[in-house]
């Protein structure tokens, strides 16, 4: 996982008009995930569970975690169709957040003051997972092989950032053996101030250890090889 720095003091207040705000006053997250994953879920379970699950939808909990002092349930997980012009979404303010976005260059750099429609492009965490040529996870009009990530629109940095590093969060409990009932392990982060203290221990709390994410996700994902990997450190 990426170092995180210097988190344990106060450094950095968000913008009160920002959208980080306004889920916290909302008291709810609305986080898009794409119908092939929810699709992929419901095959599996054959309709017994009426709840969207997969790993697109561990991550909107997630992140519902660590808003919300590990309340996973403060969250709208919305079926998002291949069809759907997804930066439109965001941007329009229909989700906040969305889960299993295509990590695209040309997305990433559109620069807001020069598109017809004024769209701000998107701004992705780190990959959460990498296709191969047998996958058809997530298929949107791009390769399957493409990188997956959580995508928010670039206009609110302060938002981009916490996104980023709740997904950055998984993994470092993966490498630290972190569980539930070792949350407290997970460090406090008090860079953002007291309200999100909790900003990595309601996650893990919660089960968002990378590696028990693709265990319980195992029936729709190919066996977990190469990138989708943690980096041992015995290797490129």
């Amino acid at each position: 996982s990426h170092p995180f720095g210097t988190i344990d003091t106060f450094a950095h207040e968000f913008e009160e008009d920002g959208k980080l705000w306004e889920i916290v006053n909302r008291v709810k997250l609305i986080c898009g995930v794409s119908s092939v994953e929810v699709e992929l879920m419901n095959n599996v379970l054959n309709g017994t569970d009426e709840s969207i699950v997969g790993l697109g939808a561990d991550y909107c909990r997630a992140l519902s975690a660590s808003l919300f002092a590990s309340d996973f349930d403060r969250v709208e997980i919305v079926e998002l169709s291949s069809d759907d012009n997804w930066l439109e979404i965001l941007d329009g303010g229909e989700v906040d957040v969305i889960a299993g976005a295509i990590l695209d260059f040309g997305s990433d750099v559109t620069p807001s003051n020069e598109t017809e429609t004024g769209l701000s492009g998107l701004a992705f965490s780190q990959p959460y997972f990498y296709g191969n040529d047998d996958t058809n996870l997530f298929s949107q009009s791009k390769s399957p092989t493409s990188s997956r990530a959580m995508a928010t629109s670039e206009h609110d940095a302060d938002w981009s950032t916490f996104v980023f590093w709740v997904v950055a969060a998984s993994f470092l409990a993966e490498e630290n053996e972190i569980t539930p009932n070792m949350y407290t392990e997970a460090p406090e982060v008090k860079f953002f101030g007291d309200q999100f203290e909790w900003m990595f221990r309601g996650p893990m709390l919660t089960g968002v250890n990378y590696g028990e994410m693709n265990l319980r996700n195992n029936d729709t994902l190919p066996p977990r090889a190469e990138k989708n990997l943690l980096n041992s450190g015995s290797s490129p």
